[in-house]
């Protein structure tokens, strides 16, 4: 018959029991990531539910919502621009924007009348083209200068006209914050067209 001895019979149990303890942690460990994985479903789950259109509740639904009422206000922002353009296209006074730079963005046909040029010639810096050479530093160096301490821009400067006519105007431009400078000029109630002035200083200069 088979026996065993004392030393052999405490070593089986030592082992058992270490069996038994290292299953434990190992069931404690598989518990572990089950719960762990019930939670990533249920996370998922929920994930899901929320991308999923549900008639409103859903992040989702309210992405959907939140897109249409960007677009409808792009729309109406749209519409308002072309109306406010539509305005200073159509008023009487001689309207432009500008950028802070300097640069001529839009004027409408009133400026483009008062000036004798059309807007492709007027546009970004070709505007000081037409400012009396006297007064184009002045009136850069105070556009510059208006930008810099965020006032208003006031200005009296003379014109070349095309045919060469001299004619003074008064300007004004104010920052719209977004949209950079909106102004107008218009002719100088102390203006009078100098049809002869501009021709008459080209030939003393070539004598």
């Amino acid at each position: 018959m088979f026996s065993l001895n004392l030393e052999t019979i405490v070593a089986i149990l030592t082992i058992t029991g270490i069996l038994i303890k290292a299953g434990y942690f190992i069931f404690k460990w598989l518990k572990k990531q089950y719960q762990n994985i019930t939670t990533v479903h249920q996370q998922i789950d929920k994930i899901f539910k929320e991308i999923t259109p549900n008639g409103g509740g859903s992040i989702k639904d309210k992405i959907n919502l939140m897109s249409k009422e960007i677009t409808s206000n792009t729309e109406m922002t749209e519409q308002i621009f072309h109306r406010q353009r539509w305005i200073m296209e159509n008023r009487d006074e001689a309207i432009f924007e500008a950028q802070p730079s300097g640069e001529l963005s839009w004027v409408n046909k009133p400026y483009t009348k008062l000036t004798g040029r059309d807007s492709t010639s007027l546009v970004g810096h070709n505007w000081k083209n037409t400012v009396f050479e006297e007064d184009r530093e002045r009136v850069i160096q105070n556009w510059q200068s208006s930008v810099n301490d965020r006032r208003e821009f006031e200005d009296e400067y003379r014109i070349i006209l095309p045919a060469g006519q001299i004619i003074t105007v008064h300007s004004s431009a104010t920052y719209v914050c977004g949209h950079g400078y909106i102004g107008s000029i218009q002719l100088s109630p102390n203006s009078c067209v100098s049809c002869s002035a501009h021709n008459q200083n080209k030939e003393e200069k070539k004598l």
